[in-house]
């Protein structure tokens, strides 16, 4: 992996798995995707959690949680310049939600 690698934005990664019985698992995972089109896994999904349920259904995919949260982590990453979740600050979320609320966020119009 070259120098050359730099990380420009996190993304959902969707995988499914196939049962014995044919039914399809819905899973989903934040990567980080590089310059060079390369991605890499974090274990950042692992905070997508709903504090009501503990138990998860199987087939419970994360459902808009990811979507919302992706975004506010490459605010947090690449707008803020945040080196890890630690560096996350109660000003960071507010302008990130003000921004978000305003639709004035940096990759408002990016589709990929």
């Amino acid at each position: 992996m070259g120098e050359d690698r730099i990380p420009i934005k996190f993304r959902i990664y969707r995988h499914e798995y196939i049962l014995s019985d044919g039914r399809m698992v819905p899973r989903k995972f934040i990567v980080l995707k590089y310059s060079d089109g390369t991605l890499r896994f974090t274990d950042f999904h692992r905070y997508i959690t709903s504090p009501r349920r503990r138990v998860r259904s199987l087939f419970d995919d994360g459902n808009s949680r990811f979507s919302f949260v992706v975004p506010m982590l490459n605010y947090a990453f690449f707008e803020r310049g945040i080196k890890s979740l630690d560096d996350l600050t109660v000003d960071i979320v507010k302008d990130y939600l003000n921004a978000y609320g305003t639709c004035t966020l940096p990759d408002d119009d990016d589709l990929d």
